[in-house]
């Protein structure tokens, strides 16, 4: 009897010179040229054949692996709320998932696989409505982009390169001296800042704990010198905005201020150019008394806000007050500012003529002031 037609059995194709094989497996159809085996050996071209052919069975009927469900993507403010926590820039974050939440054609609880070209053009027209390129790049497509990146790194808890590391220097009272001396030195400043101008913004943020940017919009019409006071109204973030307290010894090392506009010029007595998350423009100036003073190059201006929080915190003592000085949101961004400090620097702080507890300045008769 003749064989039985096998469904993987090859045939010799002239075209190619090759055995071919041609069969199907639950409706998907397979098509092979084998291995150059001769036209005269079908035996062994039968066996390459059935091999592919059982190999295929076996792949067709294996156990598939059960794809995971892919989980809801983070709505937009949750990440936003995520990324704050971890200390990222604040500022326009929060300002952005507030504009989602108050708008009517924007879900509040959209997602962030969600966020798409038109909700972009919506918190465009909402937010910056003829506001350059630029800034709506800076404080809306940037912000945008980076709590979306933040939602998706699965494994940011653990990644060591993007873990949140806060700044641990802050200048002893011994270091600040050598900083306010260098910057009073005629040898060091007195051929390109003979007003003392690098002096007087160390004394303020010293003294006061405003950041570089928010000191180069102090005008002459926030100081309060009567009450040690002065108004920050350019602040950073929305909690910012604040009546800083200045100690006499800030106010003794500023000296003279200028009567009306600017109060902080540059070494050339001009205003500084504004520009947005500012306070860059000082760094020339301040590394120069900071090399003069012995200092290395991680003691940048921004340490001597870190250094206001650690004095202040260790005479004052009042968490809360600190926080409401310093312009802070909650407690913990407060932590990251206030260092461990030694218990002898409130008395190292008075010997280097720093007291931060406010005195009363001027005494008034009860109902002195009343005019009718």
């Amino acid at each position: 009897m003749p064989e039985t037609q096998k469904a993987y059995d090859p045939t010799w194709d002239e075209t190619s010179g090759r055995w071919t094989v041609s069969f199907s497996i639950r409706g998907r159809r397979f098509r092979r040229r084998l291995r150059e085996i001769p036209e005269t050996d079908k035996t062994l071209a039968c066996r390459v054949a059935k091999r592919l052919y059982e190999d295929a069975w076996a792949d067709a009927v294996a156990p598939k692996p059960v794809e995971p469900e892919k989980p809801a993507a983070e709505p937009f403010i949750v990440a936003a709320s995520r990324y704050i926590d971890k200390g990222r820039e604040a500022r326009f974050v929060e300002r952005i998932a507030a504009a989602i939440i108050a708008d009517e054609q924007i879900p509040s609880d959209i997602s962030i696989d969600d966020i798409d070209d038109a909700v972009m053009l919506r918190l465009k027209e909402v937010m910056y409505s003829g506001a350059a390129d630029q800034t709506i790049h800076r404080q809306l497509i940037t912000p945008m982009r980076s709590v979306i990146n933040f939602a998706k790194e699965k494994w940011q808890e653990s990644k060591v390169k993007t873990r949140d590391i806060p700044r641990t220097r802050w200048l002893t009272p011994e270091e600040a001296e050598r900083l306010l001396v260098a910057a009073n030195d005629e040898a060091v400043v007195g051929k390109w800042d003979p007003d003392r101008t690098t002096l007087k913004k160390i004394a303020f943020m010293l003294g006061g704990g405003a950041g570089p940017g928010e000191m180069l919009e102090v005008q002459a019409s926030h100081l309060k010198p009567e009450s040690g006071e002065v108004w920050i109204e350019k602040a950073k973030s929305d909690y910012r905005p604040r009546w800083v307290h200045l100690p006499p010894r800030a106010w003794n090392l500023m000296g003279e201020l200028p009567a009306d506009g600017e109060v902080f010029l540059t070494p050339q007595g001009k205003p500084y150019v504004i520009r947005e998350n500012g306070g860059g423009q000082i760094k020339g100036a301040f590394d120069a008394v900071r090399k003069a003073a012995g200092l290395g190059p991680e003691v940048t201006p921004y340490v001597l806000r870190h250094t206001w929080a650690t004095w202040y915190l260790s005479q004052v003592g009042i968490m809360d007050t600190l926080k409401k000085r310093g312009g802070w949101a909650n407690d913990r961004m407060v932590a990251r500012y206030v260092k461990l400090a030694p218990a002898d620097l409130n008395n190292r702080l008075l010997a280097h003529g720093w007291d931060f507890i406010p005195k009363a300045t001027q005494e008034w008769e009860f109902g002195e002031l009343v005019k009718i």
